[in-house]
């Protein structure tokens, strides 16, 4: 089932941002959205719809009143515990993929395109595209202006008539154009062929749309390995991809892999043997949820060594619906190389944080099984506390939030965490 591009399409925008997560600019977001087709060629084709601190049943009744062609979600996203709506007090909900996918294929008939704006949203993503023709998901986390670059991108080809696969790759292009080093990130499935290559900016002289792209098919199939060695590079002067064989259904074998940027580097040359990737080291993040925005900011100073395959990061937002917090927590705490206490006021007052967490962390210092590292965020008086005599971040112990520059403080933290991680590599 196609949509022709005479066919008026209302597009619903749904942004949600709980109030205990941290903050996004989704007001922008969708501002330029709108924008960028109340100027577009064909704007009368389209209709917008917007609903905003989203609960699921909001999701619900907008599908029913709107009848939507295109579903943009713009928020949150937790990779497999699902995308973060707002329960009735306002905090974050989580709603998994496979709750999402029985939704929408309940209006399969109507929603053509989906679109996820949200950091690690490619997994809900895999399961929606089981039912909807082509669905739009973020591979790994993502900055409020690189969704914003890529979502202004992929409307302003649709405003102009386009189709959804040229869309994506002007997204795609947007992100480059714009010296964004995210252009990876998202990812486009689609139902009728498979195909996996990296999303390219194509030279002047050749249409955007006969350029590779990351799309995958994942209707009744599952995405493998196109090269047989484990995992799928990419080249930056992408070919065509030879046929493949058939693949089972995807009833009958794995999820799709997913495909993250950092493997665009480091790819072999033509004939040379693929590197073998290292061991991730795992970074246990011990805070306390007031400081969740601080946190995030942090994560985000600590992606250039996601991106590069050193280390993987786990907190408690992590943890699935259903799984019981207290053991998942307490796996991670017992199984990470590393441990950043994320010291503040709060921190401090925490029972949890501090008699728990805090206290098993030192006791892995102490036996040498991991490395803790404290991070000063909010000055408090931390003087005699078990962790004062380990070495604090950023430069001198000056708390995060008392520096001119927070993004230098931050700098200085994951400098120090690199420091950590090559050491613990030399041993």
């Amino acid at each position: 089932m196609t949509l022709s591009v005479q066919e008026p399409r209302t597009i619903l925008l749904i942004a949600t941002n709980p109030k205990d997560t941290a903050r996004l600019r989704l007001d922008q977001e969708l501002r330029d959205i709108a924008e960028g087709l109340r100027r577009s060629q064909r704007r009368e084709q389209f209709h917008l719809e917007q609903r905003l601190a989203v609960r699921p049943r909001d999701l619900q009744r907008a599908l029913l009143d709107v009848n939507p062609q295109i579903v943009h979600f713009s928020g949150h996203g937790t990779g497999d515990a699902g995308l973060l709506f707002e329960d009735e007090s306002g905090d974050a909900k989580a709603i998994a993929g496979p709750a999402l996918a029985a939704l929408f294929a309940l209006f399969a008939d109507q929603v053509q395109c989906v679109v996820l704006n949200g950091c690690y949203s490619q997994v809900q993503a895999q399961t929606i595209a089981q039912h909807i023709p082509w669905v739009i998901g973020m591979g790994q986390e993502i900055g409020d202006r690189a969704a914003i670059e890529f979502a202004v991108g992929f409307y302003d080809a649709l405003g102009s008539g386009r189709s959804i696969e040229f869309a994506y790759q002007l997204g795609c292009s947007a992100l480059q154009l714009a010296g964004i080093a995210e252009p990876l990130i998202p990812v486009l499935l689609k139902g009728e062929s498979v195909q996996a290559s990296a999303p390219t900016v194509p030279e002047p002289t050749t249409p955007i749309t006969t350029a590779p792209s990351h799309i995958f098919n994942i209707a009744g199939s599952t995405i493998t390995n196109l090269t047989g060695a484990g995992s799928i590079h990419y080249q930056e002067a992408a070919k065509p991809m030879p046929p493949q064989k058939a693949i089972p259904p995807l009833s009958e074998a794995s999820e799709p892999e997913a495909i993250a940027p950092s493997q665009a580097i480091g790819d072999p040359k033509p004939g040379g043997a693929a590197p073998s990737a290292p061991q991730q080291v795992e970074v246990f993040f011990s805070y306390s949820h007031r400081d969740e925005a601080l946190r995030d900011e942090m994560a985000k100073h600590l992606s250039i060594l996601k991106r590069q395959g050193v280390i993987t990061a786990w907190y408690d937002r992590d943890i699935e619906a259903g799984t019981e917090w207290a053991g998942e927590i307490n796996d991670h705490l017992n199984s990470a190389q590393v441990i950043l206490l994320l010291i503040s006021p709060d921190f401090i007052a925490s029972d949890y944080c501090f008699d728990i967490e805090m206290k098993r962390a030192m006791e892995r210092h102490a036996a040498k099984e991991a490395c803790v590292i404290p991070v000063i965020l909010r000055p408090v008086d931390w003087g005699g506390a078990p962790f004062s005599k380990l070495q604090a971040f950023p430069k001198d112990a000056k708390p995060v939030t008392s520096w001119a520059n927070q993004d230098e403080a931050f700098v200085s933290v994951a400098q120090g965490i690199r420091r950590a991680i090559e050491r613990l590599a030399s041993r």
